[in-house]
This record gives C-alpha cells, structure tokens and sequence, in this order.
C-alpha cells in the first residue's frame, strides 16, 4: 500500500525523554544518532498527533511532501530511454518490439513483486504472505498432476500445450480447500472468506502461469532459464505467484480494513 511521507526534522535539543519516545515510536526508519531528519508515514504522523505533548513538538516542523513519484518516475523514465538507446543498436528484424517485450518484461516483474513486498510489510504481512504461497502452491501442484493423469481438453492450445481443462478443474478445487483450510487455521478467517480467497486464487494463478507462457513462446525457449534442474528458472516458479500477489494483498486490505 503507497504512503504519503513527510520529511520531519527534529533536533538534538529537545529533552532526552521526548526524543526516547520518538525513537520507541517510530522504529527503523533511518534514524541517526541525533535525529536529523527521517521519513514518516502519514498515518504515523496522525498517530504521534494524537499522542503524548512531548511527541507532538517532535512534529511540528514538518516540512513539504515527499511523494513516491520523486523516486519512482526518474527510474522509469531511465528504463524507457536507455531501453530505446539499446533498440537503436539492435540489428533484428523488429527492434521496437523486441524494445517493447523488454520494457514490458521489466514493468511486469517490477510491479507485481512489489505487492509481495506490501502485502509483507503489513503487520500481519508474513502470515498473509505464507498463505498467498501455500493456497498457489496445493492450486498450482493439483492442476500438475490431474491434469497429467487426467487430462483430454486442451485448455489454451495456442499459448501452452499441454494445459487442460481437467488440471484448471482439479487445481480449483484444491484452492478452495486450501483457502478455507489455511485461511480459517492461520489468519482465523470466516469460512466464506476462505472459500473467496481460495477462488481468486484460483482464477488468478493460471493467468500468471499462462502469460508466463506466452513470453517464452515469444522468446522460442522452453523454460525461462536452467538455474533449477528439472524445474526451469525462478521465473518458472514465480508465474502464478505475479499475479496472485496483487489480488491477495487487496483482498487482505478489503477483508481487515488495514
């Protein structure tokens, strides 16, 4: 989830016991020695508000916002150009679509693994985190094998051969029985919001596995690197992941509120 951040000055000469407070308040965020300046998030800043007079001082000097764009729009930009300086280069029959794959490799692994660093950074984060794994994982490992044993309809013959309609089937199935089962026993869920989540799982995670396919088709490669023996590359393992990333950490902002 983006946050507002403010940069808040404050200085070594305020009290010891009001700059404790600060210190017990606002844990790792690149505080110094004497305090100098630190980034707080809007909601923290509300929070020290509300809080005891000493902490209010601390706040007071807040000076303009610092918004995400500062940080993210020069990176973005340096990827487009340099990106296209690469295509000018580049000998190929299509060099703007070779340019357009890279850009759009590189936005696609970029922001969907952000959400697996949101949806960690909640104070639940790393139990949310392990159930996005775990519900992917029983969809992912069921589709495998009944699809293997069981399958007779092609599911996306164009994009990925061997894909079934028995292994989607049979993978939806073993994520509704993991989101009930997990999501009740490790984040004490209702049991219809087990069943919700285990569907967007569900749905979710052939999608990533799908468009995953789809870059390495257009890349002519069976697997997106050797790196793990008979298991492909990182990417391999990570395709349903990207997209049940974003789709688990908004259903755990609309289920608790945070």
């Amino acid at each position: 989830m983006a946050h507002q951040w403010y940069v808040v000055h404050t200085y070594s000469g305020f009290e010891n016991r009001a700059r404790q407070n600060l210190e017990e308040r606002i844990k790792n965020l690149g505080k110094d020695k004497y305090f100098s300046s630190i980034l707080v998030p809007t909601e923290t800043v509300v929070e020290l508000a509300k809080g005891k007079k000493s902490a209010c001082i601390l706040i007071c000097d807040i000076t303009r916002p610092v918004p995400n764009e500062l940080i993210l729009r020069p990176l973005l930009a340096a990827l487009i150009l340099f990106s296209l300086i690469w295509a000018l280069y580049n000998r190929n029959e299509h060099p703007t679509a070779d340019w357009g794959l890279t850009v759009a490799s590189a936005l696609y692994l970029g922001v969907t693994l952000s959400y697996l660093v949101t949806l960690r950074q909640r104070p639940d984060g790393f139990i949310w985190a392990c159930t996005a794994f775990l519900v992917t994982w029983s969809c992912d490992t069921a589709a495998y094998f009944v699809g293997r044993s069981l399958g007779r309809h092609l599911l996306w013959p164009r994009i990925s051969p061997r894909k079934t309609w028995e292994g989607l089937i049979g993978g939806t199935l073993a994520a509704l029985a993991a989101g009930l089962t997990f999501g009740s026993w490790l984040l004490a869920l209702l049991w219809w919001q087990g069943l919700l989540l285990g569907l967007l799982v569900a749905v979710a995670a052939p999608f990533g596995d799908l468009a995953e396919s789809l870059f390495k088709r257009l890349a002519n490669v069976k697997d997106s690197s050797h790196l793990i023996p008979g298991h492909g590359g990182v990417l391999d393992r990570l395709d349903s992941l990207l997209f049940v990333f974003p789709v688990v950490t908004y259903f755990a902002l609309a289920v608790t509120g945070l």
